[in-house]
C-alpha cells in the first residue's frame, strides 16, 4: 500500500491532478486527435459539412463513435466552418504488485470538449480544448452518411468526357461532384489529374488525367495500389499516372 500511495503522489506531483484523472484526460485527447485524422481522411469539402461530420464521427458500421457527441456544426463567412464535440472517457483502476512507480491509478472519468476549425482546404490547425462548462450543453444528432456509392463503367465514361472538355481542376470537381463520392482535381507538370474516391466503408477509386495535347487516360487502380502504406487516390497520383498496376 505504501508503494501505491507513493505512486499517486509522484504522478500528480505539482499538477493537482490524480494519476487516474490525468490518464483519462490523455485518452480523451487521443480520441480528439483520432477525430482530427478522420476529418483529414480522403480530403475535405467545406460545402458538404454534414457529410464530412458524418464520416468523421461515425464508425465503419455507421454507428456514432462511442463516447463522442456533436455540440456544434456551423458554416461561417469567408469559407470557414466550426465543429465542436464532447468526448467522454471512463478508465478503470489499475493496481501494482510490488514497488513499480508509474503504474497505479484509480478509476476516473474525463469529459472534455473540443473545437475543430476548418478553412476551404480542410482542417485548420489542431483540435482546441474548450472550457469545462461545455459539459452541460445539449448534444446535436450526428448526421447520417450517404449510402455507400459504387464506381463503374458509366463513371469511367463521365470522367473521360469531363476531362475532354478541357475543364480546369476547380470546374472538374464541380462537374463530377455526386453524393457519396469525394472528387479531387489538380495539375502537375502540365497534366490535369482527377480522382474519385468512395470513403469508408466503401473503397472504390477511379482516376483520370489530361495531357498538354488534350490526350485523356482513365483507369481503375488495383486496390492494393491505393491501400494504406502504398499510395493515395488523389489528384497528384492521377496527374502523374500513378497506381496503374500492382507493385507486388
Amino acid at each position: 500500500m505504501v508503494g501505491v500511495l507513493l505512486v499517486a503522489v509522484v504522478s500528480g506531483c505539482g499538477t493537482g491532478v490524480s494519476a487516474g484523472q490525468e490518464y483519462a484526460d490523455e485518452r480523451a485527447d487521443e480520441m480528439a486527435e483520432h477525430l482530427a485524422r478522420n476529418f483529414q481522411r480522403g480530403g475535405f469539402a467545406l460545402h458538404r459539412l454534414p457529410v464530412e461530420v458524418a464520416y468523421a464521427l461515425r464508425s465503419h458500421d455507421s454507428s456514432v463513435i462511442r463516447g463522442v457527441q456533436l455540440l456544434r456544426m456551423e458554416e461561417q463567412e469567408g469559407d470557414t466552418a466550426v465543429v465542436e464535440v464532447r468526448i467522454s472517457v471512463v478508465t478503470e483502476a489499475e493496481s501494482v504488485s510490488g514497488f513499480r512507480l508509474g503504474e497505479a491509478r484509480e478509476a476516473a472519468r474525463a469529459v472534455r470538449c473540443y473545437r475543430y476549425e476548418f478553412a476551404a482546404h480542410g482542417l485548420d490547425g489542431q483540435a482546441q480544448v474548450l472550457p469545462d462548462d461545455c459539459a452541460g450543453r445539449d448534444p446535436l444528432p450526428v448526421p447520417l452518411p450517404p449510402e455507400v456509392a459504387n464506381l463503374g463503367d458509366d463513371d469511367d465514361e463521365v470522367v473521360r468526357q469531363a476531362l475532354a472538355t478541357g475543364a480546369e481542376p476547380e470546374e472538374l470537381e464541380r462537374l463530377l461532384q455526386r453524393d457519396g463520392v469525394i472528387v479531387r482535381a489538380g495539375s502537375t507538370n502540365g497534366w490535369v489529374g482527377v480522382a474519385l474516391l468512395v470513403p469508408p466503408p466503401g473503397d472504390d477509386c477511379l482516376m483520370g488525367r489530361r495531357g498538354p495535347a488534350g490526350e485523356v487516360e482513365v483507369w481503375f487502380p488495383p486496390g492494393v495500389t491505393v491501400a494504406p502504406g502504398e499510395g493515395s487516390c488523389d489528384a497528384v497520383t492521377a496527374a502523374t499516372a500513378g497506381a496503374q498496376r500492382s507493385p507486388h
